[in-house]
């Protein structure tokens, strides 16, 4: 006859217990590992130096004005700026953005970090953080906190500076103050559209550069031109913008003289025609015996290479009128032609917009050409 096993009961009971035991413990010792682990986080997070630099900064801003930093701007080099302008400049910059950056060179390991104090872009001091000695042997090296050691400001990091250039019979004023000859830096700056000329003309105009340092806040210089008058600078524009135009009477007589020229050189260059009827045109407006006589009589040599059957020519447009002084002018002149070539149909047909650049000397009761350039 077959035995039945009997089941045993207490065991299994034993090892339930056993296991809800140890599932009891385990959680137990989770429980305390994330808390000594979190209390070590916290930790951590305290004595990082940056941590001690966020608080001094946010009382940095709350305290750094008083009547001391009041008396300490009032008294700073300010020559374009009232004690009173200054005093509420700086406060309000210092009621702005305040940050920090650790300084190349500090680590943790040193005991010592040093820290720029930054407000809004301009660095204005220095704060030294060190590791609060009164706490070692209370606690783990790792765990003493960081305090401020000390600071230093520099409230002439708020100053600004200024630097311009204009014509030197311009003026200058800052905040409505004249900007005196003691400010410039650099003078005899020529002018751009005027280079190539201050070689063979003197008295050209040129140009200076005032720099002006010592300045709280943001402060824009203000241009007179010769006449007195506010003047603002173009960038889009070359220094042109500096010179004034002759005389409308001038102007007249100028423009009159450059179109017709313009006209009778257009022609010459084109190679239509008689070349001796060509360059006869061109004699009411060049000098006799001048290089560029002998220039336009060289050029006849190799003047029926260009074949041309026909020229037009369709207008000029004086654009500018340089007066360099003795009756010199240098005129800027915009020419409009058409010059058709033989047997190339419809595409032998050129027209053109081209450049003059000519200096014309004023001899009383007409100009004649000094010289002529293609640009």
């Amino acid at each position: 006859m077959a035995k039945r096993r009997r089941k045993n009961t207490h065991g299994a009971g034993a090892y339930a217990a056993a296991l809800i035991v140890y599932v009891l413990v385990l959680a137990v010792a989770i429980v305390f590992g994330l808390s000594r682990l979190w209390e070590y986080a916290k930790t951590i997070d305290a004595v990082v130096p940056e941590a001690t630099m966020d608080v001094y900064i946010e009382q940095l801003k709350d305290n750094i004005w008083d009547e001391g930093m009041a008396q300490t701007v009032a008294a700073m080099p300010h020559e374009f700026q009232t004690d009173a302008e200054c005093v509420d400049i700086v406060r309000n910059m210092l009621e702005g953005e305040w940050s920090y950056r650790r300084r190349p060179g500090s680590s943790d390991a040193s005991g010592i970090v040093e820290y720029d104090l930054i407000c809004g872009k301009n660095l204005i001091g220095k704060a030294t953080v060190v590791r609060d000695e009164s706490k070692r042997g209370t606690m783990p090296d790792l765990q003493i906190p960081w305090i401020v050691q000390s600071n230093e400001f520099f409230v002439d990091g708020l100053y600004t500076s200024l630097k311009v250039t204009v014509p030197e019979n311009y003026t200058v004023r800052i905040n409505n103050v004249p900007v005196g000859e003691q400010y410039i830096t650099e003078r005899g700056i020529h002018y751009d559209v005027l280079e190539p000329y201050y070689s063979q003309f003197e008295g050209l105009p040129t140009k200076v550069t005032y720099e002006v340092h010592n300045i709280f806040g943001v402060q824009q210089p203000v241009v007179y031109d010769e006449d007195g008058n506010i003047f603002v600078y173009d960038e889009s524009k070359n220094d042109m913008q500096y010179i004034k135009q002759p005389p409308q009477e001038t102007m007249v007589r100028l423009e009159a003289f450059a179109v017709a020229f313009s006209d009778a050189y257009k022609h010459f260059s084109a190679g239509t025609g008689d070349p001796t009827a060509a360059i006869a045109r061109l004699n009411p407006y060049i000098i006799q015996g001048s290089d560029l006589e002998k220039r336009l009589w060289l050029a006849l040599d190799g003047y029926d290479w260009a074949h041309t059957v026909s020229y037009e020519f369709n207008g000029a447009v004086l654009n500018s009128a340089i007066d360099v002084g003795g009756g010199y002018y240098i005129l800027d002149v915009t020419t409009e032609t058409t010059v058709v070539y033989p047997n190339k149909g419809d595409n032998g047909t050129l027209h053109e917009f081209g450049g003059l650049t000519i200096i014309a000397q004023d001899f009383g009761t007409e100009y004649r050409v000094v010289t002529v350039e293609n640009y």
